[in-house]
């Protein structure tokens, strides 16, 4: 709902540069577009993507992109009882197809589709059941898990995602480190997001 931030973090225009080394101009694209559009273009088998608060706006913003074959898009009704509805609502999605499960939060913009392919690879090489991106030597995002897992995630509660689970099997957890140099990127407050757009904006 984006409390902290006073109005939907999915909706804030982020700004996106080029691929290909192109001297063109940064487009700005809403946080939930940029996401799928990297999941979109990655490994990932099919993107599965739960939308909650200003749905309908929300799905306006990505409608062109919704391959049928590679994107579903669902809706949590109960998105007020926290992150955790949101990942029960995805995982009744696909526990019946899938073994293994990406989360991926639109608002941490340092996720590409480089990061999830290299993460993907090396958490299924691992054999491990859960696992995370490290960052700078602490856990972050994405995060990932199995289907021994699943029932176990969507018994959860709260706003805390699969955390728990983290804990409760911490000697089991896949930890990949990131390329060095990568710097974790949470979009939760208006100083955040004035921080992140202010390069940008002094530029133009």
């Amino acid at each position: 709902m984006g409390t902290r931030m006073g109005r939907p973090k999915q909706l804030l225009p982020v700004p996106v540069s080029p691929r290909g080394g192109q001297e063109e101009k940064v487009v700005w694209t809403p946080l939930i577009r940029r996401i799928l559009q990297e999941a979109i273009s990655s490994r990932l088998h099919h993107v599965v993507v739960v939308l909650g608060h200003k749905g309908q706006e929300t799905l306006d913003s990505i409608s062109d992109l919704l391959e049928p074959d590679k994107v579903s898009v669902i809706y949590n009704r109960e998105y007020e009882k926290g992150l955790s509805k949101s990942i029960r609502t995805g995982l009744e999605f696909l526990k019946g197809d899938y073994d293994h499960a990406m989360i991926l939060l639109a608002d941490m913009i340092h996720i590409d589709r480089g990061l999830i392919d290299s993460f993907l690879k090396a958490y299924l090489d691992s054999g491990a059941p859960l696992g995370a991106v490290r960052i700078e030597g602490r856990r972050s995002h994405p995060v990932i898990f199995s289907r021994r897992l699943f029932q176990e995630l969507s018994s959860l509660e709260g706003d805390l995602g699969g955390r728990a689970l983290f804990h409760k099997y911490s000697s089991l957890v896949f930890l990949w480190n990131a390329p060095p140099g990568l710097i974790e990127l949470d979009i939760d407050t208006p100083e955040d997001y004035a921080r992140l757009i202010k390069p940008f904006l002094e530029k133009s």
